[in-house]
Parts: structure tokens; sequence; C-alpha cells
């Protein structure tokens, strides 16, 4: 809701600002009190923000079983350029299989959530990923699709500083 309302809040204060004299301008002053008082900055939903960090969790600890899980049946994963090239997952199958070879060949991860925003069943995440065992950092932002508790759609963009 927060995401949603900024355009308007910020078309209204810069009406608002422009025309502090204008007739428009209480009632510009009217309806951005009442947007922002109602509009606040989402708390990260109660239910999804642990449901992200036990993904996270998951993953690090690479355990298979518990990081498929959270995977709907029908889940759509599409991974960035980082994993050579855009790899698209759309099965369990799939995504089991490629989390197993991506934990054969890799030390041990560290997600370091550094930004959560959820809106309704979309969660942006931002996080930097670490690996015990070398300097690489990985910049990752995740957009990610919860619908009864799993993961139905995940999109990912990084920038190694390699």
């Amino acid at each position: 809701m927060y995401w949603r309302l900024l355009y308007l809040r910020l078309f209204l204060r810069t009406v608002a600002r422009r025309s502090p004299r204008a007739p428009l301008a209480p009632l510009c002053f009217t309806v951005l009190a009442v947007v922002t008082a109602t509009a606040a900055a989402p708390p990260p939903s109660s239910s999804i923000e642990p449901l992200i960090r036990a993904y996270y969790s998951a993953m690090d600890a690479k355990n298979l079983d518990r990081l498929v899980a959270f995977y709907a049946d029908d889940a759509v994963v599409s991974l960035g350029a980082l994993h050579s090239g855009v790899t698209v997952l759309n099965s369990p199958r799939q995504i089991r299989d490629f989390f197993s070879g991506y934990y054969e060949v890799q030390g041990p991860i560290h997600h370091h959530v550094a930004d959560l925003h959820v809106d309704g069943d979309t969660v942006l995440v931002h996080s930097v990923v670490t690996w015990t065992n070398t300097t690489l950092a990985l910049d990752l932002t995740q957009q990610m699709v919860i619908r009864s508790g799993k993961i139905v759609a995940l999109f990912d963009a990084g920038n190694c500083t390699c």
C-alpha cells in the first residue's frame, strides 16, 4: 500500500508547494496528511518476514530438503546472469537439481538480509551474500511472490564485487 501511494504523495506535495496561495493548496495539504497517515511505511508482514529469513537460513545451511519445501509445486524461479546465464527453473525437481549442484561447488555461504519490503504477496529482498573462504561479495536483490506460505515466483539480480 505504501509503495502504491508513493506517487500520489509526491504529486500532492509538489502541487501544494508550487501553489501555496492557490485554492488547491489547502485541499492538497489535507489529502497529503490523510494519505501519509494511512500509508505509513509498512512493517514487514508478521508471517512473511520469518518465512523469508527461514528460507535464507535453509540456503545458508545447505539444507536441500528444507529449501525445496519453501517452493510451491508450480513455482517459477529465474536466476540472473551470475548463474552462467539466465536460468529458469519451473518444477520442484529442477529446483532441487539446481541447488544440489550449486551446493556441491559452493563453500560456506551467508546471506545477510539488509532490507526487506513486503507489499501484499510480493517481497523485495536486498541482501549481501558472502562466502567464508573468499573475499567475494554479492549484492543481491530478489523479488519473491508468496502465496499460502510458499514461494510461487522468485527473480534475482546481483552484482559481484570480484
